[in-house]
């Protein structure tokens, strides 16, 4: 059987057998999390906190793409990303103790096998940080080749607050341009919190314009990224840019895929 997304009557095929999932998010923050800097991914950004976990699915169905994705924001001037989430590696600030994650997955694309890296992995902060003014995190990770001892170091802001976002990718080392695991995290100071490195697969970006509430999103489909398949148990997370504070409300439908 062809692949779901072969074409529009294989699309209708795969949605008339087996259905489609649809959902609405609702993710917020409570809490304002701390800018970002140059030494610090050069941007402010945030992680949502209640990612959505892909269901199992029914007999057959192997996995699913999302073919419909829309996010909207009540701030102006920010980018929503949805993309799928992986953590490679976290740290435990207070003793300094490094916990290895998992690596980054094989995935098939257009029916080859490759073995994907993350070109834009986010040190986030799982608990907020304290004792730490702008500590020094090195970050030892395999880079896109298979080179392992690569080192990327960032200097966060004092005391970084939780779901707070920092982009890993300005600060690779030289000539690299992706992750594919984590092999060890230090600290240069801290007494409390943890910093999880999390490897991102990019599903879905939309931009909100100088209106809050206003939006420009391209359906997924039309998108110039790859169409992952998602399976049972992987996340969808949304993060976002600009805004410290505040939800995003998002709508995906996911279509079924049987090769």
């Amino acid at each position: 059987m062809p692949s779901s997304l072969s074409s529009i009557d294989a699309m209708i095929a795969a949605a008339r057998t087996h259905g489609t999932m649809n959902r609405v998010i609702y993710d917020i923050l409570t809490t304002v999390t701390t800018a970002g800097s140059l030494t610090s991914g050069a941007i402010g950004m945030q992680r949502m906190p209640s990612p959505l976990v892909i269901p199992a699915m029914g007999a057959g169905v192997t996995g699913c793409y999302p073919v419909v994705f829309d996010m909207v924001t009540e701030d102006a001037n920010t980018i929503m990303v949805a993309a799928l989430e992986y953590t490679l590696g976290s740290l435990a600030v207070g003793t300094g103790v490094f916990t290895a994650g998992v690596s980054m997955p094989t995935k098939t694309v257009e029916g080859e096998a490759i073995l994907t890296a993350s070109i834009e992995p986010m040190l986030v902060v799982r608990t907020s940080i304290t004792g730490a003014t702008t500590p020094l995190i090195t970050i030892t990770y395999t880079n896109q080749d298979g080179v392992t001892g690569r080192t990327a170091q960032l200097t966060l802001p004092t005391n970084p607050v939780i779901h707070g976002a920092y982009r890993i990718s300005p600060h690779f080392q030289s000539g690299d341009t992706g992750m594919r695991a984590v092999t060890g995290m230090t600290k240069s100071v801290g007494s409390g919190g943890v910093l999880d490195v999390m490897g991102l697969l990019l599903i879905h970006t939309t931009t909100a314009h100088a209106s809050a509430g206003s939006m420009h999103s391209v359906p997924p489909l039309s998108e110039p990224t790859i169409m992952w398949k998602l399976t049972t148990g992987e996340r969808i997370a949304l993060y976002r840019t600009g805004a410290l504070g505040g939800a995003i409300v998002g709508h995906v439908v996911l279509l079924p895929e049987t090769e």
